[in-house]
């Protein structure tokens, strides 16, 4: 399913006080007992898995806590899951990786990228693609109707759970239920829209499915990423872990057919180690090649934006987390990868519930987890 992106203002994170006798604990014991907590506190999720990465503490921590379905048997073994929107910034580490390569330019419009059956599709919904810039697709700022939270699409994909969607199909649902939110470039509005034209850029570009281009454009090998893939575009890693099951107003997707949130909105299966490695890689300089890259990627645009948003840079969005300013996205499910560069830490959390309370739900573990990384460092084993 569609993804979205946790607003800041439901991460603004404090440091927790005061100090419980659990600080005494070692490290690794504190987390899981933030874990377990959680799934005591917020029943609504079936789930919690969490990783946290700060390899100057020589700290690589996973933990797990609950059931692999409501009311089914406790989890025993780390799962893979849908990460949702969290694919987005897989997708916009490759665009920028093209970037690089000259392949693409951020100012140019889209229609010098796209295929002309896309721009045709454009332009039969009231878009201009020779206006609309290829940074304006990474920053959201495109105009774009976003297709994946519209009550049509969202009612089809729940009752039709077993359709095969397509690319062209989901920019149509677009064109058709909803109108242009603005000119290009004027207001930031979230759209996964915009990242499936992305991903058909990054085919076009590359030469290469998407899938093969990402795995490649953002270092898979190197970062040591064995568990992440798009899923039913390309085959498991040998010794993939199972998927979890994965809840939205009820209902487990777990069958569910991915092209509902499978061309750059969406799509991938990971774990959590694995996004902690890539959301560290790109932030330390282990993924770009030129030193001026990342700065402009984490630049956000100053555009008109409702007033519960704020404006998303072309690769993530800023995340405060107690007195630390991260990076970070979110994804629909109920996840959140955050890096924090003052402490060198990495945190990736998944509830594997999209259900009322899952920010808040999200908040919790974040907040706690801060509290324990800032109580003082450490060495944990991983469980």
């Amino acid at each position: 399913m569609i993804t979205r992106a946790l607003t800041i203002a439901a991460l603004a994170l404090a440091v927790l006080a005061p100090r419980s006798a659990a600080a005494a604990a070692p490290l690794a014991q504190q987390l899981q007992a933030v874990l377990d907590k959680a799934v005591v506190d917020h029943p609504q999720n079936p789930s919690f898995a969490l990783t946290v990465y700060a390899p100057a503490r020589r700290i690589e921590w996973t933990g797990f806590s609950g059931h692999v379905t409501f009311g089914g048997p406790p989890v025993t073994s780390l799962l893979s899951f849908r990460v949702a929107s969290v694919t987005k910034v897989f997708v916009s580490t490759a665009i920028l990786r093209l970037v690089e390569a000259g392949k693409i330019t951020l100012a140019a419009p889209i229609s010098a990228y796209i295929a002309p059956e896309t721009a045709a599709q454009l332009r039969g919904g009231g878009y201009d693609p020779d206006k609309i810039l290829v940074r304006h697709l990474l920053e959201h700022t495109s105009g774009l109707f976003d297709y994946a939270m519209s009550d049509p699409y969202l009612s089809r994909a729940a009752a039709e759970p077993k359709h095969r969607w397509t690319r062209a199909e989901q920019i149509g649902v677009a064109m058709t239920v909803g109108k242009p939110l603005g000119a290009p470039g004027e207001r930031y509005h979230y759209s996964d829209t915009g990242y499936v034209i992305l991903g058909e850029i990054i085919e076009r570009v590359s030469g290469q499915p998407m899938p093969a281009a990402i795995r490649r454009l953002d270092k898979f090998d190197a970062l040591g990423l064995r568990s992440t893939w798009f899923e039913t575009l390309e085959p498991p890693p040998a010794g993939a872990l199972p998927r979890a099951h994965q809840y939205y107003a009820g209902q487990d997707f777990y069958d569910a057919d991915p092209s509902a949130d499978l061309y750059g909105g969406g799509g991938i299966v990971s774990i959590t180690p694995d996004l902690v490695r890539f959301y560290r890689g790109i932030l330390v300089g282990q993924v770009f090649e030129r030193p001026e890259t990342l700065p402009m990627a984490l630049l956000a645009p100053n555009v008109l934006h409702a007033e519960h948003d704020a404006p998303h840079a072309p690769l993530l969005y800023g995340v405060k987390l107690g007195n630390h300013q991260c990076w970070g996205h979110g994804g629909f499910f109920g996840s959140l990868v955050t890096y924090c560069p003052d402490i060198d830490t990495a945190i990736a959390l998944t509830v594997n519930a999209n259900a009322p309370g899952k920010n808040t739900a999200i908040g919790d573990v974040y907040k706690a987890v801060v509290d324990v990384l800032d109580v003082g460092a450490g060495v944990a084993q991983g469980r």
